[in-house]
């Protein structure tokens, strides 16, 4: 079930879906994805965190009271570190930010979609994700998306800079420059690669002859 509030990215969505041989229901709001649930029963739910007559957040622990067995990914457009947290708390499986790859999404809710199409199940990969987990992986999309800056990596988590410092470097006991560096080292490399793919297009494209 996809219960999301943008209907064009919902479509996109509910389409890929298909193609992979999975069925869809898809509804908008947080009272149809209950009427649904309560029908349909379905064993994996995509639901957005903002919704138009409530928060998604509040939204988890009926669905889960409803599906108990059911995998529930949240999709945000705004991630917070708390949102997260608070996500994985009420009984989601995983918290992923907008925009996210259907295949981020499928193994966000641990799906192995290459599994026989003929397995109306599909077969389950991984299991429920920690809160650590959830928050590093947080921390390492914006800090990748700032390109290893720190402060502004902060900024866009709403967290005390200190406290950004702290978590890195207490994570597999590197330091947070070290971590932030690694980052900044492969955004520097792939822009370099990208200049030099440039470069070379350029100069294998014939130059075109003046006319007269």
């Amino acid at each position: 079930m996809l219960v999301g509030a943008d209907p064009i990215r919902s479509r996109v969505l509910t389409r890929t879906l298909r193609r992979r041989d999975f069925q869809v229901a898809s509804v908008r709001d947080g009272g149809a994805a209950l009427r649904l649930a309560g029908a349909e029963e379905p064993a994996y739910v995509i639901l957005d965190q903002d919704l138009p007559d409530r928060s998604g957040l509040a939204l988890i622990r009926p669905l889960r009271s409803a599906l108990p067995e059911s995998r529930i990914l949240v999709l945000a457009a705004s991630p917070t570190i708390e949102s997260a947290v608070d996500s994985i708390k009420l009984g989601a499986c995983n918290y992923l930010a907008i925009p996210a790859g259907v295949d981020e999404i499928l193994r966000g809710l641990g799906v192995d979609w290459r599994a026989d199409s003929s397995n109306e199940d599909k077969a389950q990969v991984d299991g429920v994700a920690s809160l650590e987990d959830v928050e590093w992986n947080h921390i390492l999309r914006a800090l990748s998306t700032h390109e290893g800056n720190v402060s502004a990596t902060a900024r866009a988590l709403r967290m005390n800079r200190r406290t950004l410092q702290r978590k890195l470097e207490a994570h597999e006991a590197r330091t947070g420059r070290d971590v932030a560096a690694e980052i900044r080292t492969g955004s520097s490399r792939r822009r370099r690669a990208e200049l030099r793919h440039q470069w070379a297009a350029a100069k294998a494209t014939p130059k075109a002859t003046p006319k007269a």
